[in-house]
């Protein structure tokens, strides 16, 4: 077993553990494959690789039997029972990771993580090591976790693939569970309106209230027709946010969104709609006038046609009565992201000198990943060539995103990176902070 010392700079994510209510758990702890798992291949429960499987015995992905010399393909599976989760539309799956890496010149190997809840298998995280990645590529034990969108059931799959293990000394994965998500409850929406607390007009203020089942990390993110507001805590775990509605606000619904995490460090499922039904609609213009047409026809009686006589009892007036202006229902995309298709898409903003920054900074954005692959990156405000760094950036490399930095003291160097994951086709918040010589990342604030 062969290691590369890392000067880590500091990762918080390492040694974080969240919870909610536990739905499912296996720590392999009777020593075998447990009932209902299946395996192929190189899998194994066991107990080496000590280093990193810190817990034994853990579920690992070992290197043996294989050759140092020449091409060995290979696409092995381990998979989980068919889990039985009713009641529950999203779930949060974690477990402690971590790669003993061997280094190669030639070989790629890689890992990917995904499930499936009925409808075909999602891939959620992977992790790839190939020859670019140059000296050993370790990755040190850390929880690492994702969100499962479910329907009564889900099943979990560990694909290990590559070109020849010999170069892997064992992925280890352990103390796999899954936790319910927070959702909130009683919430509703209302407007001041004196005429109808479910329409508004600018000037009016919008009422949002609702309900935490848990006590929470700090205050809820909540936004109001695109506009950040404040969480006011009102009791227990119950919240009110206001909004006044603006004069350039368009007609139509009010949309919002609530984000929260717990105290345990579980984020919420987001909520973009109430759960009684309430809905807020901006109605400014007011109904149009109607027209009144030029066809009268007599009822009742005697019908003649265009004359009236005693035994008519009533006339038909045509009148053409336009539509309200103001959208009572709508499906809407918030529409604040911008999608890349493809390696090469960019938005450059124009450099200012306030980017040029010193002792402390914060870099922070969501991101929602399609693929990786190395050196890909989400954001960059710097350089890195031979004789020629500076800057700082978020950049796939070694199985992992991670944040470079070039200060006075140090060089970007991948392997030292502090570095996260974040799952595919999900939208994850990744925030990096320095502060006078010690450098912080955060994965969904944790």
């Amino acid at each position: 077993m062969k290691w590369l010392n890392h000067l880590f700079i500091y990762l918080l994510l390492h040694g974080a553990f969240i919870y909610g209510e536990q739905l499912f758990f296996e720590d392999f702890s009777g020593g075998s494959l447990p009932d209902g798992w299946t395996m192929e291949g190189r899998w194994e429960i066991g107990t080496g690789f000590g280093d990193y499987n810190t817990t034994p015995p853990g579920m690992l992905y070992v290197w043996y039997p294989s050759s140092s010399s020449g091409s060995d393909p290979y696409d092995h599976y381990m998979l989980s029972p068919n889990i039985t989760l009713e009641g529950e539309s999203t779930v949060l799956v974690q477990f402690d990771f971590a790669l003993d890496g061997w280094p190669s010149t030639e070989h790629t190997n890689g890992m990917i993580i995904e499930y499936n809840s009925g409808s075909g298998w999602v891939p959620v995280l992977s992790y790839e090591i190939s020859p670019s990645d140059g000296s050993t590529v370790d990755i040190p034990r850390r929880m690492e976790s994702f969100y499962a969108d479910i329907n009564g059931s889900v099943q979990l799959r560990f694909h290990a693939y590559g070109t020849n293990s010999y170069y892997i000394d064992a992925w280890i994965f352990d103390n796999i569970e899954i936790l319910t998500v927070p959702q909130l409850s009683n919430i509703s929406i209302s407007s001041n309106n004196s005429i109808d607390n479910q329409t508004a007009i600018p000037g009016d203020n919008i009422t949002l209230t609702f309900t935490s089942p848990v006590a929470l990390s700090g205050l809820p993110y909540v936004q109001i027709n695109g506009t950040e507001v404040v969480a006011e805590n009102t009791s227990g775990n119950s919240f009110s946010s206001q909004y006044i509605v603006q004069d350039d606000d368009s007609e139509g619904p009010i949309s919002f969104s609530i984000d929260f995490t717990s105290q345990d460090g579980v984020n919420g499922s987001t909520a973009k709609v109430t759960s009684d039904g309430t809905s807020v609609v901006i109605d400014v213009t007011g109904p149009p006038n109607p027209v009144v047409g030029s066809s009268f026809t007599a009822l009742g009686g005697i019908v003649a046609p265009n004359k009236w006589n005693t035994t008519n009892t009533s006339v038909q007036v045509d009148v053409s009565v336009p539509q309200d202006s103001a959208v009572t229902s709508l499906d809407y995309v918030q529409g604040t992201s911008i999608s890349f298709i493809g390696n090469s898409g960019t938005v450059t903003i124009p450099f200012i000198e306030s980017y040029q920054v010193s002792n402390t900074f914060t870099v922070e954005t969501w991101v929602k990943v399609n693929s990786s692959g190395n050196y890909q990156g989400f954001i960059d405000c710097g350089q890195d060539e031979p004789g020629l760094q500076k800057g700082f950036g978020f950049v796939y490399a070694n199985g992992g995103w991670r944040f470079y930095l070039k200060t006075t003291n140090s060089n970007i160097n991948y392997t030292n990176m502090v570095s996260a994951a974040a799952s595919v086709n999900q939208w994850t918040h990744f925030a990096a902070s320095y502060d006078n010589g010690t450098l912080k990342l955060y994965r969904n604030g944790i």
